[in-house]
């Protein structure tokens, strides 16, 4: 089954959250300020999974899905650095037996380093960390 099927399987359970689908692609908007908006992309060879500026590519589909349906959930937050009140830089970060765990990080080249900079947190609360991705959180979790 595409990573896109798979993802509109598990949201149907879920209602409430607002999403649009195309045949490549899935988007889930932030419910709130405070969250991030996560896109599904596929491709040909390999997926890619977006959390506002954060991404990172998967060629399995199982790790693809657990990205994109923990990113929904208060166990995957994104740690922004904005400069002069812009975002530059965001690193996705899982909570791991109770400490924040860094996964990777995207950030732009050409920034203005000299303006005040800030760091701000993004979560989003779709999903209650609790439900359960039957065994998909140990193995899809980080990217």
């Amino acid at each position: 089954m595409r990573a896109i099927d798979e993802v509109k399987q598990v949201l149907a359970g879920f209602p409430s959250i607002a999403h649009t689908a195309e045949e490549d692609r899935i988007f889930v908007p932030a419910a709130n300020p405070n969250g991030f908006d996560v896109l599904l992309i596929e491709g040909e060879r390999e997926n890619t999974v977006y959390c506002e500026g954060w991404h990172d590519h998967f060629e399995s589909t199982k790790e693809t899905v657990g990205c994109f349906l923990w990113s929904l959930t208060p166990r995957y937050r994104l740690r922004v650095i904005r400069l002069g009140g812009r975002p530059f830089c965001w690193t996705l970060q899982s909570l791991d037996e109770g400490v924040w765990a860094s996964h990777g990080t995207t950030a732009l080249i050409f920034v203005p380093f000299w303006r005040k900079w800030e760091i701000v947190y993004l979560q989003n609360v779709h999903i209650d960390p609790n439900w359960a991705l039957a065994g998909s959180r140990d193995e899809a979790v980080h990217p």
